[in-house]
């Protein structure tokens, strides 16, 4: 009877205990400080990256109380080293140093918080490195400027240099025609055309620039077809050609939905053509062929000399050629 009563005894003194977690020793920061300077430990902030770096204890290291889990952290590799733990206010250095000695190290010392270190704290918070000088780079020589006002026909040929100044720009039109204008130009007849469209006024760019080598491709083409008293008739000698200056643009409409394209069509919608004529000075353009200089009116066809020479051939009713010589 008396051995059964003693295990009923030792049975019930255990019941319901937990079993007790592993110890670390917490100690006040004074012991702290006396450790480090005497002892070989290794102070270990649990606290974030951030708040590691903006100020900690010299000779910390950073292992963030978040990383330590159910393994052993890498940056502490000596179980039995004494270890010395710190977070801002104590309490994640407490649950560290739980967790650690959990794992197995045996020389385990918590001290609290660094809000309330007595001693120096060093940050690694410095000013971005200033970024390094870029080598120069060497001015582009700039392209020569090109005269808005030359002169390009059968008297007057394409100046040699011409295409190596023009800077142009590429878009493909409303039938699918890929089209070149010379930049400035280009810029001009897009304004243009926004303002009549304001009107109800539709046009779009049919050709502009056409390379010295394009313009003999089209004479050899004719030439090849229909002969070269045609070809002479039909189309203007290479070099000659005003759309080599990128600065020609011949028009087309689009009445309703519908993309008037041929000259024979275009030419029936004078009162449309009106209204285009009249804006035209205000964006640098003019009617190049109004008729009655040795040309047939060609509505289509305007050319862009600069709204101040615009302006003024408008207002004068003077030809490219009467400007030119009148000036």
């Amino acid at each position: 009877m008396l051995p059964l009563l003693l295990l009923v005894l030792l049975c019930g003194c255990g019941a319901g205990e937990e079993p007790a977690a592993p110890a670390y020793r917490q100690i006040s920061q004074e012991e702290a400080a006396e450790l480090m300077a005497r002892e070989d430990c290794l102070v270990v902030d649990v606290r974030r990256p951030d708040e590691f770096a903006a100020g900690h204890i010299p000779g910390a290291i950073n292992v963030p109380n978040e990383e330590i889990r159910d393994e052993a952290p890498e940056a502490l590799p000596d179980r039995e080293r004494l270890l010395l733990i710190y977070c801002r206010s104590g309490n994640r250095s407490k649950q560290a140093a739980g967790k650690l000695a959990g794992q197995g190290y045996t020389n385990v010392c918590e001290f609290g918080g660094v809000n309330t270190w007595p001693g120096e704290l060093v940050t690694e918070l410095t000013e971005p490195e200033p970024e390094p000088e870029p080598e120069p780079v060497p001015e582009p020589e700039p392209k020569p400027t090109i005269d808005y006002l030359v002169l390009v026909d059968a008297d007057h040929r394409l100046p040699g240099d011409w295409e190596d100044s023009l800077r142009l720009e590429d878009f493909v039109n409303a039938v699918g025609d890929e089209v070149r204008v010379e930049r400035t130009a280009y810029a001009a007849y897009l304004r243009l055309k926004e303002d009549l469209a304001e009107e109800g006024v539709y046009v779009d760019l049919d050709s502009a620039y056409r390379s010295v080598a394009e313009q003999q491709a089209i004479v050899d083409e004719f030439t090849e077809k229909y002969g070269a008293a045609y070809a002479r008739t039909y189309a203007a000698v290479p070099g000659t050609s005003e759309h080599h200056t990128g600065l020609a643009l011949d028009l087309f409409l689009i009445v309703d939905g519908e993309i008037v394209y041929e000259n024979e069509d275009l030419i029936r919608y004078p009162d449309l053509w009106s209204v285009i004529h009249a804006r035209l000075p205000d964006y640098g353009f003019i009617l190049r062929y109004p008729g009655g200089n040795g040309y047939a009116y060609e509505p289509w066809h305007v050319r862009y000399v600069g709204p101040e020479a615009a302006r003024e051939m408008t207002d004068r009713g003077l030809t490219l050629e009467e400007y030119l010589s009148a000036s």
